[in-house]
């Protein structure tokens, strides 16, 4: 009797509704709301390899990308909790997500490629010039 009342039980409890989230008030849209994930998803990435020195300086990535989107975090919660209930709609955002991060890692990459080429350009140029002025120089030699 106990089995049927537990299986009982079971059934009813898996056979209720869930209903979905409501649309915030202050609704995002696919393309703000992609941004700040995005933005999330970085900023975790900073904080995981500098978490020491960012709690030292006080400083809270959730915070400055409220700040940016000039949003908050309930406001925040209740528009991903929106997307978390509607399967296609989120799997839609996360796929626009990953452009955006795809595209910050190719300019990242691009800029990292610009920088070591100028590097061994530097490198490779002889410095026959002396750096410092002849005045600096003189001032430099009179103070020794």
């Amino acid at each position: 009797m106990k089995r049927f009342v537990f299986f009982l039980f079971i059934l009813v409890a898996s056979c209720q509704s869930f209903s979905k989230s409501e649309k915030p008030d202050d609704f995002y849209g696919d393309e703000k709301m992609a941004q700040i994930m995005a933005d999330l998803y970085l900023y975790e990435g900073v904080v995981s390899s500098n978490r020491a020195m960012l709690r030292k300086e006080g400083i809270f990535a959730t915070d400055l990308i409220y700040q940016k989107y000039q949003t908050d975090s309930i406001t925040y919660s209740k528009n991903f909790y929106y997307y978390a209930d509607r399967e296609e709609e989120y799997l839609t955002l996360m796929d626009r997500v990953q452009e955006l991060l795809e595209r910050e890692k190719d300019s990242v990459s691009k800029r990292q490629d610009e920088i070591n080429k100028e590097t061994e350009q530097f490198k490779s140029t002889p410095n026959t010039k002396d750096s410092l002025p002849k005045t600096e120089k003189k001032i430099l030699q009179e103070r020794l």
